[in-house]
């Protein structure tokens, strides 16, 4: 029987705040564009000031450096003089690089855009673009990677567009090539179409300065011994001023669920020091958390055990535990409280994978799981993921798993 303990302090209030603010427009999708990044860092910095957190140094911040590919200003794409939507209709490839003019495309489907050697070679007078139809005829199970691979040769001679059926998804890139690469949903987009005008403008941040945000709870007994809990706070940004990646559950959420974990355990007598990181950079390839481990400012060998909470405003089907097959004790115990309080419908089990901030962590040897909800509304990486859509359905039950949990280990 595990006993109900740690479990008066929830706030689902001061929670649902925090996931608002950081998925507002104010926050510009915490990115790399109209500093939404540092405004979001600025507002984590002021939460853990008034919570009465400690820094590890002179401030929150651990600084890094980083590449991205950004889009300052709004893409265009008219196609037959239909004015498309960017963020609805079409949107650049996160490796897009910059072109303008009225273009005539070139049309081929995915399997015969492989069959062309070089699209440098060919005789091709005029101004034109590739336009590629998708084609879910192809076998090769590795068909979509061959395909992005393919994309990105053919840009360096002409821009692309890429027809596609499914929902638009985005992402953050390190490198831009030397033309554009543009989606657009098929839906929207008249494959006769002759007269495509588009104008793309990227810009290559060789030097982004970005931060982790961090701060602690001293222990009472052995403060040198810690539990640590992550979330990334960043996202994807904005496409110009028209196009904003909210990123309400990705991972607004479970930053949220990091300020209201903070907010609980300093109300705490802790026996150990409890931990909370914001990490940087984890859109682009976990590259905040990956500068962390090689840099920690605090022996990763003291963490006793990590939690990295992402994509928590849900809940309603359960939750998921990336690392659970590593770690079968501490998964063991974490479901036998499900069960023995009734909390969550189930708890997947799920064995190690590099799809969020734990995965550094782990390949130093440090004990920790993944977890996110499953469950609501299916928006993620678009301009969809809103904060209207989170229900938070299960917030006070996994509160209660997770601080129990955490007991644990007391």
């Amino acid at each position: 029987m595990f006993l109900p303990t740690l479990i008066f302090g929830q706030n689902e209030t001061y929670l649902r705040k925090q996931a608002r603010i950081l998925a507002s427009e104010k926050m510009q999708g915490r990115g790399y564009v109209q500093n939404g990044l540092e405004k979001a860092a600025g507002y984590i910095h002021h939460q853990f000031d008034s919570l009465g957190l400690k820094p590890f140094g002179k401030d929150f911040c651990q600084k890094f450096k980083m590449s991205v590919n950004t889009f300052p200003s709004n893409p265009t794409l008219r196609v037959d003089n239909k004015e498309l939507e960017v963020g609805k209709d079409f949107q650049p490839d996160p490796n897009s690089g910059s072109g303008n003019g009225i273009f005539e495309p070139i049309v081929f489907s995915r399997r015969t855009i492989g069959d062309i050697p070089e699209v440098g070679r060919l005789n091709i007078p005029g101004k034109k673009l590739i336009l590629v139809l998708d084609d879910f005829g192809i076998e090769d199970k590795d068909s979509l990677a061959y395909f992005r691979s393919l994309k990105y040769a053919h840009s360096r001679h002409l821009p692309v567009i890429y027809l596609i059926d499914e929902k638009l998804t985005w992402s953050v890139a390190s490198e831009a090539s030397p033309f554009p690469i543009v989606e657009v949903l098929r839906e929207n987009f008249d494959e006769d179409s002759r007269k495509i005008e588009l104008n793309v403008r990227s810009k290559m941040e060789n030097e982004f300065e970005a931060m982790n945000m961090m701060a602690f709870i001293k222990g009472k007994v052995e403060p040198d011994t810690f539990l640590v809990f992550t979330a990334h706070y960043d996202h994807l940004g904005m496409i110009g001023s028209d196009a904003c990646f909210y990123g309400a559950n990705d991972n607004a959420s479970g930053c949220a669920y990091l300020l209201e974990l903070a907010r609980h355990y300093s109300k705490m007598n802790n026996k150990y020091s409890m931990v909370f990181i914001a990490f940087a950079g984890e859109e682009a390839g976990l590259i905040g958390s990956k500068y962390y481990v090689e840099n920690p400012l605090f022996p990763l060998d003291k963490i006793k055990f990590l939690l990295n909470i992402d994509l928590m405003g849900f809940g309603e089907e359960g939750l998921t535990v990336v690392n659970g097959t590593l770690f079968p004790s501490e998964f063991e115990t974490l479901t036998a409280i499900n069960t023995d309080q009734e909390l969550l419908q189930k708890i997947k089990l799920r064995g190690p994978a590099a799809n969020s901030d734990h995965y550094w962590f782990t390949q130093k040897g440090v004990p920790a799981f993944f977890i996110y909800t499953l469950g609501g509304n299916t928006a993620y990486h678009d301009v969809f993921d809103r904060y209207e859509n989170l229900t938070f359905a299960e917030f006070r039950d996994l509160f209660k798993l997770i601080t129990t949990f955490i007991s644990t280990f007391e």
